[in-house]
This record gives structure tokens, sequence and C-alpha cells, in this order.
């Protein structure tokens, strides 16, 4: 149960995240915004360390390493994708490959869960279909998006199987390494970008999506947020693999749609379909058949 609760958590603090960022994002740069949410979520990370237990070994540096390498990618790419939006369905459909992908890791690797318990995971699978359910209000998903979105599940999914790879006593410690290396990553792109001297496809990938101005004080104050419950979400993430199995808690984990999609429609005022709201509702079902199982 303490798996379960330190996933559903995590869940609530990176949808949370993920909305703040891919505003931002949406303003000012995908990398941009990128290097700036991983400042903050470095510093919460490895503040973690001061206050949770947890043990250095080759095994941990390897799976943390890895992870914020899959990480920084996937973040990269999975705001990209949701400043071109819509981000009521993008941020699902993300959802769904990254919660695919470590699922069939678990198979492999063996993991084994009742009957009950794969019923909740393919609840919550359908209820990510369902809420990537197509707007009413006629956004369509553009290819350069959609791919964006594809290559982010992969990359983040990828993410998760490192850090459940982590030796049993690593503690916070491949949370801290997950967000240093995507920061030591991402911080000279950025450098590079500011320069005014980066490649063309560069500037490309980094270009805001929408004309609407966004002051210093708005920018910093989202991806503060964004970065400051990025890193917590990471640290819960490690602590509830640590704890609980890597199917349960990666479903869980990527149920964070659902509060994406509901601040989406608060303050962007993206319309939900009925089909939309029933998966919400389904993941919540899903939610409690896992934690039962």
């Amino acid at each position: 149960m303490t798996g379960i609760l330190l996933a559903l958590i995590a869940s609530v603090a990176y949808g949370s995240s993920d909305f703040f960022g891919a505003v931002a994002a949406r303003r000012r740069g995908s990398i941009t915004a990128t290097a700036v949410i991983y400042c903050s979520a470095t510093v919460v990370a490895v503040s973690a360390l001061l206050f949770l237990p947890w043990s250095m070994s080759p095994g941990t540096v390897v799976a943390g390493v890895l992870a914020g390498l899959f990480g920084i990618a996937g973040f990269v790419t999975f705001y990209g994708s949701l400043a071109i939006g819509p981000m009521s369905v993008l941020s699902p459909s993300i959802a769904l490959i990254n919660t695919l992908v470590p699922i069939v890791a678990a198979v492999v690797l063996g993991d084994s869960l009742n009957l009950q318990g794969w019923v909740g995971v393919a609840a919550a699978v359908i209820a990510g279909l369902l809420v990537a359910a197509e707007p009413r209000n006629g956004q369509r998903v553009l290819p350069r998006g959609l791919l964006l979105a594809v290559a982010s599940g992969l990359l983040l999914g990828g993410s998760i199987v490192s850090l459940d790879a982590a030796p049993e006593g690593s503690g916070a410690l491949p949370a801290s390494l997950d967000t240093l290396v995507g920061l030591i990553v991402i911080g000279p792109v950025a450098l590079v970008l500011r320069g005014g001297h980066s490649p063309a496809w560069l500037k490309r990938m980094d270009a805001a999506e929408s004309s609407e101005t966004l002051g210093s004080r708005a920018f910093s104050g989202l991806t503060l947020a964004a970065g400051v419950l990025l890193g917590a979400s990471n640290v819960l993430i490690v602590l509830a693999l640590q704890s609980g199995q890597l199917a349960v808690v990666s479903v869980l984990v990527n149920l964070y749609p659902v509060v994406t999609v509901v601040l989406a429609a608060l303050v962007l005022r993206e319309r939900l379909a009925p089909t939309q709201i029933a998966g919400v509702a389904l993941a919540i079902v899903a939610a409690g058949l896992l934690s039962l199982a």
C-alpha cells in the first residue's frame, strides 16, 4: 500500500508539473523551458538526500544515469508535443505509451499480478485511451506533435524501467542522479540557444508554439512550480518502485494526464468530451483495483 500511495501522490505532482511546464514551453520554447524546470527539479531531488536514506553503488549510478538520459530526451519531446497541443489529447497519449513500456518490461522480467491486478492494469490502459479522445472544440493533432508524443512516451517509459533497475536500498539517489544528469545535458544546449549561434533545426525545436507573450515573472513562476513538482515526483516514483511492483507503480504514476486534462479544461478552457470524462472515472476505478490487488 505504501508503494501505491506514493505512486498516486507522484501522479498528481507529475500531472501538475506537466501542465505548468507545457504552458511555459508553449510561450518560450520547449528546450528553454525544460532547462529552467530542471534547475529547480535538481535542487529538490538532491535536497531529498539530506532527509531520506540512500546508498551508493555502481548499479545505482548506472540506473540513475540511464534514467537521466532517457528522461531529459523524453521531457524535451514531451514539452515540445504538449506545446503544439492539444494538451488534453497528447498528454494521455504519451502516458499510455509510457505505461506500456514498463508493463512489457515487467512481464519480461517475470513480475506477477493476480487477476484483479491485471484487470486494473487493463482498466488503466483503457482509461488512457478514453482520456485521449479528440476534444469537441475541433483541435486537430498535427503529425509533428504526434511524432514527438510517441518518442516521448518511449523515452519516459525507458526512464522508469531504468529507475526500477536500481539496487535495493539505493533510496533517493537514483532520482537525484536522474535530474542531475538531465540538467548537465540540457544546460549547455540551452546556453547555445541563448548565444544565437545554434543550428536551424535546434531553433525550430525550441520555437514557441504560441504568439501570446509571457512575462519573465510569469515564466519564472510556471517553471519554478513545474520544477519543484517534477523533482518531488521523481523522488516519489523511485521510492514507490522500491516498495511496489514495476507494472503497478508505472500504471498508477501514468494516471497523471487526469490532472493535466482537468487543469487544461479549467485554465485553458479545453472542453472535455463525454468519453474523456468516462476515462477520468475509469482511471479512478483502475487505481482502486490496483490498490486492492
